[in-house]
């Protein structure tokens, strides 16, 4: 066996003794001592390593030098029972880091459930304050922070129950906007209408007022009206 495998990892180069130790059971994969070594050094990094991807990595490749040193091995009972060894070892750690991801799996199945429920009560308080929206600029920036919301849902991930709260939720917005757009329209042409007979009534007063200064000049009283922007009133 080469020595500089045991040099490189007693003194914590990992790389280094990974590369000696897959050019020594490549140049001889069916020598015991070579293999076990290796097997030994990929195994405990599986075990051991904190990040869940690196111990997947090493399993695997300590699978594929397990099954190189079968098909090259000279089998006798030891080597047998050594390979037997290897694959129980090599079964606890595959088994191992499965429970891991599936928890960590499950960690964040729960943290974007537990985002979608915060998004989905943002929308109602939304959807509370759009019904109560006096103006357009309001209304505007209603909508807005309802696309903003709705951004940060992950759509594909909703329960069953998240999700049918979200489509009467979406329902329900849209609706809401509808006939707040009505209202809003409806809002502004009775403030321009009230503006419009304003701008009547103040005429007519005008008229009466000075009602010999237009006769003089042969001005209509409508004349300074529409020259102040007054238009004819709007249906509502």
């Amino acid at each position: 066996m080469n020595p500089m495998f045991n040099e490189y990892k007693d003194a914590g180069k990992i790389q280094e003794a990974l590369l000696i130790g897959r050019n020594m059971v490549n140049k001889a994969p069916g020598d015991s001592e070579c293999v076990n070594a290796y097997l030994d050094f990929l195994l405990m990094l599986a075990e051991k390593l904190p990040r869940t991807d690196e111990r997947k990595s090493f399993a695997d490749q300590a699978n594929l030098v397990l099954s190189f040193y079968e098909e090259n091995a000279d089998l006798t009972d030891d080597i047998i029972n050594d390979i037997h060894v290897y694959h129980n070892r090599l079964g606890a750690v595959v088994t191992d880091i499965a429970q891991l991801e599936q928890e960590e799996y499950e960690k964040q199945k729960r943290a974007i459930e537990a985002t979608n429920t915060t998004q989905i009560k943002k929308l109602y308080t939304i959807k509370q304050k759009l019904e109560n929206a006096k103006t357009h600029a309001e209304f505007d920036k209603l909508l807005q922070e309802i696309s903003a919301v709705d951004a940060e849902i992950d759509h594909d991930n909703l329960t069953s129950e998240q999700k049918t709260h979200y489509d009467q939720l979406n329902k329900s917005c849209t609706d809401t906007i509808s006939a707040k757009m009505r209202q809003l329209e409806y809002k502004d042409n009775i403030d321009y209408n009230k503006k419009a007979v304003n701008a009547y009534n103040s005429a007519f007063t005008s008229f009466k007022n000075n009602e010999s200064r237009y006769k003089e000049s042969g001005c209509c009283v409508w004349c300074d009206t529409f020259r102040c922007g007054i238009y004819p009133l709007q249906m509502v």
